[in-house]
Protein backbone atom coordinates (compact mmCIF):
# COMPACT_ATOMS: atom_id res chain seq x y z
CA UNK A 1 0.00 0.00 0.00
CA UNK A 2 1.38 3.36 -0.61
CA UNK A 3 2.27 5.80 1.83
CA UNK A 4 0.32 8.86 2.00
CA UNK A 5 -1.56 11.49 4.19
CA UNK A 6 -4.67 10.06 6.13
CA UNK A 7 -6.29 12.32 9.29
CA UNK A 8 -5.11 11.63 12.93
CA UNK A 9 -7.23 12.17 16.29
CA UNK A 10 -5.56 12.90 19.28
CA UNK A 11 -7.81 10.84 21.67
CA UNK A 12 -6.30 12.76 24.36
CA UNK A 13 -7.28 16.48 23.19
CA UNK A 14 -10.62 14.95 21.69
CA UNK A 15 -14.06 16.32 22.98
CA UNK A 16 -16.55 14.06 20.67
CA UNK A 17 -17.97 17.42 19.57
CA UNK A 18 -18.45 15.36 15.89
CA UNK A 19 -17.44 18.45 14.02
CA UNK A 20 -14.46 16.75 11.62
CA UNK A 21 -17.50 14.32 11.03
CA UNK A 22 -19.63 16.54 9.82
CA UNK A 23 -16.97 18.32 7.76
CA UNK A 24 -15.94 15.16 6.32
CA UNK A 25 -17.04 15.00 2.61
CA UNK A 26 -15.91 10.80 2.75
CA UNK A 27 -17.91 9.86 5.51
CA UNK A 28 -13.87 8.70 6.82
CA UNK A 29 -14.77 9.84 10.85
CA UNK A 30 -16.89 8.65 13.01
CA UNK A 31 -17.70 9.47 16.58
CA UNK A 32 -17.61 6.77 18.80
CA UNK A 33 -17.75 6.33 22.86
CA UNK A 34 -17.53 10.25 22.87
CA UNK A 35 -14.22 10.09 20.31
CA UNK A 36 -13.51 11.17 16.65
CA UNK A 37 -11.87 8.46 14.92
CA UNK A 38 -10.62 7.31 11.45
CA UNK A 39 -13.09 4.92 10.07
CA UNK A 40 -11.24 3.53 6.90
CA UNK A 41 -8.09 5.29 5.44
CA UNK A 42 -9.86 4.82 2.19
CA UNK A 43 -12.64 7.09 2.99
CA UNK A 44 -9.72 9.98 4.05
CA UNK A 45 -8.75 12.17 0.68
CA UNK A 46 -6.37 13.73 2.75
CA UNK A 47 -6.42 17.04 1.90
CA UNK A 48 -7.35 18.01 5.27
CA UNK A 49 -10.84 20.05 5.36
CA UNK A 50 -11.83 19.17 8.80
CA UNK A 51 -8.27 20.30 10.61
CA UNK A 52 -9.68 23.43 11.29
CA UNK A 53 -13.03 22.34 12.13
CA UNK A 54 -11.63 21.00 15.91
CA UNK A 55 -11.72 23.41 18.63
CA UNK A 56 -9.14 21.04 20.40
CA UNK A 57 -6.68 20.94 17.80
CA UNK A 58 -7.18 17.10 18.20
CA UNK A 59 -6.75 16.49 14.50
CA UNK A 60 -3.77 16.49 12.32
CA UNK A 61 -2.32 14.79 9.02
CA UNK A 62 0.34 11.57 9.32
CA UNK A 63 1.60 9.64 6.51
CA UNK A 64 0.64 5.79 6.56
CA UNK A 65 0.91 3.11 4.37
CA UNK A 66 -2.87 3.02 3.66
CA UNK A 67 -5.07 2.12 0.71
CA UNK A 68 -5.43 4.97 -1.82
CA UNK A 69 -8.70 6.97 -1.86
CA UNK A 70 -11.69 5.71 -3.46
CA UNK A 71 -14.33 7.86 -4.53
CA UNK A 72 -16.42 4.80 -5.90
CA UNK A 73 -15.77 2.97 -2.19
CA UNK A 74 -17.36 6.71 -0.21
CA UNK A 75 -20.17 7.18 -2.47
CA UNK A 76 -21.24 3.21 -2.10
CA UNK A 77 -20.91 3.76 1.66
CA UNK A 78 -22.62 6.99 2.05
CA UNK A 79 -25.52 5.96 0.14
CA UNK A 80 -25.49 2.12 2.30
CA UNK A 81 -25.33 4.83 5.91
CA UNK A 82 -28.88 5.82 3.94
CA UNK A 83 -30.51 3.07 3.47
CA UNK A 84 -29.54 1.13 6.59
CA UNK A 85 -30.73 3.72 8.82
CA UNK A 86 -34.29 4.31 8.04
CA UNK A 87 -36.23 2.78 10.65
CA UNK A 88 -39.80 0.74 10.60
CA UNK A 89 -42.86 2.35 12.07
CA UNK A 90 -43.02 1.64 15.57
CA UNK A 91 -45.06 -0.67 17.72
CA UNK A 92 -47.45 1.73 19.15
CA UNK A 93 -48.37 3.51 15.55
CA UNK A 94 -45.98 6.50 16.12
CA UNK A 95 -44.26 8.55 14.09
CA UNK A 96 -41.34 7.34 11.74
CA UNK A 97 -38.15 8.62 13.76
CA UNK A 98 -34.39 7.32 12.92
CA UNK A 99 -31.51 7.95 15.27
CA UNK A 100 -28.79 11.00 14.68
CA UNK A 101 -30.32 13.30 16.99
CA UNK A 102 -34.05 12.96 15.38
CA UNK A 103 -32.59 13.99 11.87
CA UNK A 104 -34.68 11.80 9.31
CA UNK A 105 -31.48 10.55 7.37
CA UNK A 106 -27.89 10.20 7.90
CA UNK A 107 -26.79 14.08 6.74
CA UNK A 108 -26.23 13.16 3.39
CA UNK A 109 -23.92 15.24 0.50
CA UNK A 110 -26.40 16.74 -1.89
CA UNK A 111 -24.78 15.90 -5.08
CA UNK A 112 -24.77 11.82 -3.90
CA UNK A 113 -28.12 11.98 -2.65
CA UNK A 114 -30.06 11.58 -6.08
CA UNK A 115 -30.21 7.78 -6.53
CA UNK A 116 -29.82 6.41 -2.66
CA UNK A 117 -32.36 8.79 -0.52
CA UNK A 118 -35.45 7.00 -0.52
CA UNK A 119 -37.73 7.55 2.82
CA UNK A 120 -41.23 5.93 4.10
CA UNK A 121 -44.26 8.71 3.75
CA UNK A 122 -44.43 12.59 3.70
CA UNK A 123 -41.42 14.30 5.12
CA UNK A 124 -39.93 17.78 5.59
CA UNK A 125 -36.46 18.26 3.43
CA UNK A 126 -33.49 20.26 4.69
CA UNK A 127 -30.81 21.53 2.24
CA UNK A 128 -28.24 23.17 4.65
CA UNK A 129 -24.99 24.56 3.10
CA UNK A 130 -22.07 23.06 4.68
CA UNK A 131 -20.90 25.54 6.86
CA UNK A 132 -23.58 25.99 8.57
CA UNK A 133 -22.87 24.58 12.64
CA UNK A 134 -24.96 21.53 13.32
CA UNK A 135 -23.46 21.05 16.54
CA UNK A 136 -25.49 24.40 17.61
CA UNK A 137 -28.46 23.44 19.39
CA UNK A 138 -31.02 25.72 17.90
CA UNK A 139 -29.52 24.53 14.54
CA UNK A 140 -30.21 20.39 15.93
CA UNK A 141 -33.56 21.98 15.97
CA UNK A 142 -34.37 23.30 13.18
CA UNK A 143 -33.32 19.91 11.32
CA UNK A 144 -35.05 17.59 13.93
CA UNK A 145 -37.36 15.28 12.32
CA UNK A 146 -36.24 16.35 8.74
CA UNK A 147 -34.47 14.87 6.13
CA UNK A 148 -31.25 16.65 5.69
CA UNK A 149 -28.77 17.36 2.95
CA UNK A 150 -26.01 19.34 3.09
CA UNK A 151 -23.65 20.98 0.25
CA UNK A 152 -21.38 23.56 -0.72
CA UNK A 153 -22.34 26.08 -3.52
CA UNK A 154 -19.38 27.56 -4.07
CA UNK A 155 -16.97 25.10 -4.64
CA UNK A 156 -20.23 21.85 -6.23
CA UNK A 157 -21.12 21.79 -9.47
CA UNK A 158 -24.57 23.53 -9.28
CA UNK A 159 -25.85 21.36 -12.63
CA UNK A 160 -24.99 18.37 -10.94
CA UNK A 161 -26.71 19.54 -7.34
CA UNK A 162 -29.67 20.27 -9.32
CA UNK A 163 -29.87 17.06 -11.31
CA UNK A 164 -29.42 15.32 -7.72
CA UNK A 165 -32.13 17.13 -5.97
CA UNK A 166 -34.38 16.89 -8.63
CA UNK A 167 -33.96 12.85 -8.17
CA UNK A 168 -34.63 12.98 -4.95
CA UNK A 169 -38.00 15.55 -5.35
CA UNK A 170 -39.03 12.74 -7.78
CA UNK A 171 -38.45 9.77 -5.67
CA UNK A 172 -39.69 11.15 -2.21
CA UNK A 173 -42.82 12.71 -1.28
CA UNK A 174 -41.15 15.99 0.13
CA UNK A 175 -44.10 18.13 1.94
CA UNK A 176 -41.77 21.23 2.37
CA UNK A 177 -38.32 22.44 1.93
CA UNK A 178 -35.74 24.22 4.21
CA UNK A 179 -32.82 25.95 3.24
CA UNK A 180 -30.22 26.95 5.67
CA UNK A 181 -27.99 28.72 4.83
CA UNK A 182 -24.95 31.36 6.74
CA UNK A 183 -24.91 34.74 6.25
CA UNK A 184 -21.76 34.68 3.75
CA UNK A 185 -22.44 35.00 -0.27
CA UNK A 186 -21.96 31.89 -1.86
CA UNK A 187 -24.82 30.29 0.81
CA UNK A 188 -27.42 32.83 -1.04
CA UNK A 189 -27.02 29.99 -4.09
CA UNK A 190 -29.13 27.52 -2.42
CA UNK A 191 -32.59 28.72 -3.02
CA UNK A 192 -32.24 29.23 -6.78
CA UNK A 193 -30.71 25.76 -6.81
CA UNK A 194 -33.42 24.35 -4.85
CA UNK A 195 -35.80 26.42 -7.34
CA UNK A 196 -34.27 25.14 -10.57
CA UNK A 197 -34.51 21.71 -8.89
CA UNK A 198 -37.98 22.26 -8.37
CA UNK A 199 -38.68 23.69 -11.82
CA UNK A 200 -37.23 20.88 -13.70
CA UNK A 201 -38.99 18.21 -12.25
CA UNK A 202 -42.70 19.91 -12.01
CA UNK A 203 -43.28 20.13 -8.69
CA UNK A 204 -44.56 23.61 -6.58
CA UNK A 205 -42.93 22.62 -2.87
CA UNK A 206 -43.20 25.67 -0.06
CA UNK A 207 -39.78 26.91 0.48
CA UNK A 208 -38.75 28.28 3.41
CA UNK A 209 -35.23 30.11 3.80
CA UNK A 210 -33.27 30.67 7.37
CA UNK A 211 -30.09 31.99 8.07
CA UNK A 212 -27.54 31.54 10.52
CA UNK A 213 -24.36 33.68 11.30
CA UNK A 214 -20.98 32.58 11.03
Amino acid sequence: MPLRSVIHVDEERCTGCARCAMTCHGGAIEVAAGKARLVDGQLCDGLGDCLDECPQGALYLDYRDVAEYDDEEVRRRLASKVKNSIPVQGQNGGPVRMPRDGVLNWPLKLDLAGDCLRLPGMFELVVAGDCVGFVDPEVQERVRDRALLVCCPKIEGRERMISSLECVLRNNDVSRIRVLRVDIPCCCRLRGIVKAAMNACGKDVPIDCDTVSV
